[in-house]
């Protein structure tokens, strides 16, 4: 096996984001991440240690890819090992049968990329892999002739909602056995559908919503296959003996006049339905970290965490002591956010009702360095591609009092405002 060496060295303050994206759009294996802070961006093509063909891509399997890449590779004066990072998304649900239905995503995506594009803090480096740094001074040259990617939007027809009466029906299936005791909570999905009418450079798709959407911005694209998301939610953030985390849930409309949204998200904290559901989370997450034996502080009162449409509660939450990020993110997946709680009991009601595999919604995003930081989002507010057909996912936490229609009409709004935000 040749050996490979970890070049990494800063870009000309000449390049900028959209000339890195040009040339990004038109290369495989695309990972684009931006965090809702957008303070980081992590943009990365090619794969240069993957997960086997037919192999889930698990967390234990995810470790050993980052032990693999620190066993094989070679730093050079200018690089460290925060420098490799491993990214992609896990599953959901890996025991999932009908994970099928995902194609190229149904085992996950795994890997560590061939070359990544970091900015922190106004200033932007890359990393190349490779046999020798032949090829940086040549691509470096290649992104400086570019013009800048200009963002896009998509032309979407036939979109329509899919199984309506049958999920408003598991609804009121789940809120009975949750009624008797089976379970405390319940997040249940639906979908939606529609059709590209026009062909879209999916690069500038992601640069458009980063323009002008709030939330994570993550684009997974391989062999013509994407998924993308505007998640609100973070997982888990990991520094040196630090993991930063939280709850997001609970959910009312946004709405443009700051009066009404005002009045909108005070209702929202004095919600009792929505409230408990909410303390279910929070009382789920701080329980997993407390397990770790790490230090956990979380407020006692939510706050609102808004997006273009929508208003959520939102604790946030640390834990403090020895990390190991992938067996901290293996325990909090799915979080009572994503699944429920009980956690088993209520994932395998979920495989029970719903008609088809989440695949990547709901499942860990991210990437994660080989010096063990990183940072994981939820995947909402996500669709997947497939020859031009887009899947839109939604979902929403049901507990004794839930209301069919009521949560019908939450996800629908949910559905739509990644619909919104792709077309407008």
């Amino acid at each position: 096996m040749t050996q490979l060496t970890v070049y990494t060295q800063k870009l000309p303050p000449a390049i900028k984001r959209s000339q890195i994206l040009q040339w990004l759009s038109i290369q495989e294996d695309l990972f684009l991440w931006e965090n809702a802070a957008q303070t980081q961006q992590l943009l990365t093509a090619g794969q240069v240690l993957q997960v086997e063909p037919g192999t889930i891509a698990s967390f234990a399997v995810a470790q050993d890819l980052l032990r693999q890449a620190q066993a094989s590779f070679q730093l050079t004066a200018s690089s460290t090992w925060q420098d490799v990072k491993l990214v992609g998304s896990f599953l959901f649900d890996s025991e999932d049968a009908r994970n099928g239905q995902w194609g190229t995503f149904q085992q996950g995506i795994a890997y560590i990329p061939q070359v990544s594009f970091v900015e922190t803090e106004d200033q932007w480096q890359v990393t190349l892999i490779a046999a020798d740094d032949s090829a940086l001074e040549p691509m470096m040259a290649q992104i400086l002739q570019l013009a800048e990617l200009q963002p896009q939007t998509l032309e979407l027809g036939n979109y329509q909602e899919q199984k309506t009466a049958q999920w408003q029906d598991s609804v009121a299936q789940t809120v009975a056995a949750i009624q008797q005791q089976h379970f405390q909570k319940v997040v249940l999905a639906r979908t939606a559908m529609a059709q590209q009418t026009a062909q879209v450079n999916w690069v500038a798709v992601w640069l458009h919503l980063s323009l002008t959407q709030p939330g994570y911005h993550i684009l997974l694209q391989t062999r013509d296959v994407q998924f993308i998301s505007i998640t609100p939610e973070r997982l888990a953030k990991f520094l040196p003996n630090l993991v930063q985390t939280g709850a997001v849930a609970g959910t009312t409309a946004n709405d443009l006049d700051a009066v009404k949204a005002k009045q909108l998200a005070k209702q929202l904290l004095q919600d009792v339905k929505n409230r408990q559901e909410h303390d279910i989370v929070v009382q789920g997450i701080k329980s997993v970290l407390q397990q770790a034996n790490l230090q956990v502080q979380a407020p006692s009162q939510p706050q609102i965490l808004a997006t273009a449409n929508l208003q959520h509660l939102w604790t946030p939450i640390t834990g403090r002591g020895l990390v190991r990020p992938l067996t901290i993110i293996e325990r909090l997946h799915p979080t009572p956010a994503l699944g429920g709680f009980p956690q088993a009991q209520a994932v395998a009601w979920i495989r029970k009702v719903e008609t088809q595999a989440r695949g990547l919604f709901g499942a860990p995003i991210g990437y994660l360095s080989a010096q063990q930081t990183g940072e994981f989002a939820v995947g909402i507010r996500s669709a997947l591609v497939q020859q031009q057909q887009l899947s839109f996912f939604a979902g929403a936490g049901i507990v004794a009092d839930s209301d069919p229609v009521t949560e019908f009409r939450e996800t629908g709004a949910k559905l739509q405002s990644l619909y919104q935000a792709l077309t407008h």
